[in-house]
């Protein structure tokens, strides 16, 4: 069964918070969140990452991934360390590893990512531009990143404190979770950004 955390999903359907992991702040001082624009398109959520001295780097965030993914488009200078499974909502495959170092959303950095190097060309693309990563629940551990529909704005904190809205969120796999009830069925339902779903008003 998943493991509980404070976490939140606001009642607000154009706000939604994923606390993935939330760390105690204490005393000390938290980094300045990160807000940075996104791009809705195709049901999913795109957005751009800096990766200095290398172009930015057109990102899918997908929450349903557990490990990030990098094309070998831009990646084939990266030395692989090893082979792994990599589990999804869809499944489970296997992929080259390699290590990204110093990837950027907005002003915050990100952590070091264990990354599996495969061919993403079958990703839809975005106006055109081939997506160059996909950005798994990995990227966000001990975070806290806000999803805002309305204003089409992504913001990443380092800490979060669980408001009067929110819910208790797990982790399967890395992949989040929540307890909800279907037809009186009690089950848990993943949090998955990376699935595309056709526009409603009642799915997002």
């Amino acid at each position: 069964r998943a493991r509980r955390i404070p976490g939140g999903v606001m009642h607000n359907p154009r706000l939604v918070t994923l606390a993935l992991l939330v760390v105690a702040s204490g005393a000390r001082a938290l980094p300045a969140p990160a807000e940075v624009s996104m791009t809705r398109a195709h049901g999913l959520i795109y957005v751009e990452l800096d990766w200095a001295p290398q172009p930015p780097l057109l990102a899918l965030l997908d929450t349903g991934a557990n490990a990030s993914a990098i094309d070998p488009r831009v990646s084939a200078h990266l030395a692989a360390e090893r082979r792994t499974e990599i589990v999804g909502t869809t499944g489970a495959l296997e992929g080259e590893v390699v290590a990204l170092h110093g990837l950027r959303l907005g002003g915050l950095a990100l952590p070091d990512l264990t990354a599996t190097r495969r061919d993403l060309g079958g990703l839809l693309p975005l106006d055109g531009r081939p997506v160059d990563l996909i950005l798994g629940s990995d990227a966000f551990v001990d975070r806290a990143l806000t999803i805002d529909f309305g204003a089409a704005r992504l913001e990443l904190a380092t800490g979060v404190t669980p408001t009067a809205g929110s819910v208790p969120m797990g982790l399967d796999d890395g992949i989040p979770v929540l307890d909800a009830s279907i037809d009186g069925v009690d089950t848990a339902v993943r949090i998955d950004t990376g699935a595309s779903l056709f526009e409603t008003a009642d799915v997002y």
